[in-house]
């Protein structure tokens, strides 16, 4: 199963534990410290020692964890660092606290699109392409532009883990699935 599967419904439970948007900017710090400290070859060796009880590993890592926070962890915070070290998923952090990123940023006022064309965009059609998604999301868009030459021409547009794929490519490769399926 790919992490991105098993994080998804991790990063979730963040986003309805994290109401506003203080608490978010405040699980983003905690989840991405969580995130650093999974990446630790000596945590790994912690975690994998066979014969340490999960009671053992939650204290040891809560202790741990706690000295790098610079304060006590919230009830909340532990019972999180319990619910993955208990359910093996201390290793999917990475990419928890990705997902949860992704999450805070589609909830805030401001959207991040990855846009990729076929050829760069000048300055008045990136002001043009925001405008517009500006209007229809009815938020502060920021893009981050890509050029694929694959592309052809036309526009693919990321949002988070939805796509608006209008480029000649994918207009080709619909048309030759069509044609090959009659």
């Amino acid at each position: 199963m790919e992490l991105s599967t098993l994080a998804k419904p991790y990063a979730q439970a963040i986003m309805l534990t994290a109401g506003s948007a203080k608490e978010q900017q405040d699980w983003l710090k905690f989840s991405g410290l969580l995130a650093s400290v999974s990446a630790s070859e000596d945590i790994k060796n912690i975690l994998a020692r066979p014969g340490t009880s999960k009671e053992e590993k939650i204290n040891t890592l809560n202790n741990i964890i706690t000295k790098l926070h610079g304060k006590k962890l919230s009830k909340k915070e532990s019972n999180f660092l319990e619910l993955i070290i208990k359910n093996e998923r201390f290793s999917v952090m990475p990419s928890v606290y990705s997902q949860f990123d992704s999450l805070v940023g589609q909830n805030s006022k401001n959207k991040q699109f990855k846009v990729t064309t076929a050829y760069k965009l000048t300055a008045a059609e990136e002001k043009e392409l925001s405008e517009s998604l500006t209007d229809k999301h009815k938020v502060s868009v920021e893009i981050d532009s890509e050029v694929d030459d694959a592309l052809l021409g036309g526009v693919v547009i990321k949002d988070g883990d939805k796509v608006l794929d209008s480029s000649i490519q994918a207009r080709l490769e619909a048309l030759h699935q069509k044609l090959s399926s009659n």
